[in-house]
């Protein structure tokens, strides 16, 4: 395998830029990527979150258990391998082989030490490959198209992570028909709320120190644009006393099975005033279901 070095010199980083002439935000190269730590990019990312959600994983266990019951001795393709923590819960239950792929070099080697440090390395084969870049045939990645598929590639928003086209292209390319896909499907739910603290974060209004007013901008100026904060909404309920607007709205839902994409429009705002946030919460569904021939 390559070196640590080759590994970390051969990446490229991209960052996001906004494009002063279309107004659209763009994705460039980073210009000095030999100053770019991609080990602290690992650390700094949700990887160990995802690693410390016990009721995730837990889930995500129960759900490979149930298709390796149904499914003994089966080829089992696990798309974003990370530490390979899903392949090796499928190997462990009862996977005849499985195959996991890994585009991140800092976590092809977190992938490959983990599967060797659990002796899944005669069970696993872990291609350093994103999945769309993979191919099926006696002289390809794959020699023939998986039974199962296993993948963690859901974000904040649900499809950031590019789920649908990944998806899409492996369940038309890389699995059998009426192949297995944990998760099966997932919806974005969406509700208007009224918060303070939401609308304080996106908000120059009130913005001092020491006793200086720094609201330069107006109560109309420009408060930058918007960002994510990285808080679950249950806990901001708690101390803000957060209050819906409407009721939640089923926005998006996806079917990894067949790559199906549904949308409906939201709901109009049940009570007079501004629109300060919405809320995004997403529901993952973990069971092992068939995809659609």
């Amino acid at each position: 395998p390559p070196s640590r070095t080759t590994l970390f010199s051969t990446l490229t980083m991209f960052v996001q830029t906004l494009n002063p002439v279309t107004g659209q935000r763009e994705w460039v190269p980073e210009d000095d990527e030999e100053e770019h730590d991609f080990e602290a990019e690992m650390f700094a990312s949700a990887f160990g979150d995802m690693l410390n959600d016990t009721d995730r994983n837990v889930k995500y266990e129960e759900a490979i258990r149930k298709a390796m019951a149904k499914h003994p001795g089966c080829h089992v393709l696990d798309i974003g391998a990370g530490t390979g923590l899903l392949g090796m819960i499928a190997a462990r239950e009862g996977a005849g082989k499985v195959t996991a792929c890994e585009t991140f070099a800092p976590m092809q080697e977190a992938a490959e030490q983990c599967i060797r440090a659990n002796h899944f390395e005669h069970a696993i084969e872990l291609i350093r490959k994103r999945s769309t870049d993979l191919t099926v045939g006696a002289s390809g990645d794959l020699a023939s198209r998986a039974d199962v598929c296993t993948s963690e590639l859901v974000d904040t928003e649900l499809i950031g992570e590019g789920a649908i086209g990944t998806m899409h292209h492996a369940v038309h390319n890389l699995l059998k028909p009426g192949a297995v896909c944990i998760p099966a499907a997932a919806t974005v739910t969406a509700q208007l709320v009224d918060s303070q603290t939401l609308w304080d974060w996106h908000s120059l209004s009130g913005a001092s120190m020491g006793g200086y007013s720094l609201n330069v901008m107006g109560e109309e100026g420009c408060p930058g644009s918007a960002g994510v904060p990285d808080v679950h909404i249950d806990r901001l309920a708690a101390f803000d006393g957060l209050r819906g607007l409407c009721d939640p709205v089923n926005v998006l839902h996806f079917d990894w099975r067949w790559g199906g994409l549904e949308s409906q429009r939201a709901t109009q705002q049940d009570e007079p005033g501004l629109f300060e946030a919405r809320v995004l919460p997403k529901r993952v569904a973990l069971r092992p279901l068939p995809c659609c021939s």
